[in-house]
């Protein structure tokens, strides 16, 4: 893996890290808050945080579908594929 491509990782984890560390900062911030800036806070925070697992779980390739048709064939057991 080229060094840029680490890079990108390196840097696309963090971000995505980092989003979900400042929503839930966020929504606890906005818990103490009275009135619109406290839902403001707290409905940004739960969007920042939404959007950080989400790139997150793009990194780690759970959002992926394969080739066949969305079969998974990352070693995964299940029950239903015991014939293979």
């Amino acid at each position: 893996m080229s060094p840029a491509v680490k890079r990108l990782r390196t840097a696309a984890w963090t971000a995505a890290v980092c989003l979900t560390l400042f929503g839930i900062a966020s929504m606890l911030t906005g818990a103490f808050i009275d009135g619109f800036g406290g839902g403001m806070l707290q409905g940004a925070g739960l969007t920042f945080t939404v959007i950080g697992v989400v790139s997150m779980t793009a990194r780690a390739g759970w959002l992926r579908r394969s080739a066949d048709g969305g079969r998974d064939d990352r070693g995964w057991w299940l029950p239903s594929r015991d014939d293979r």
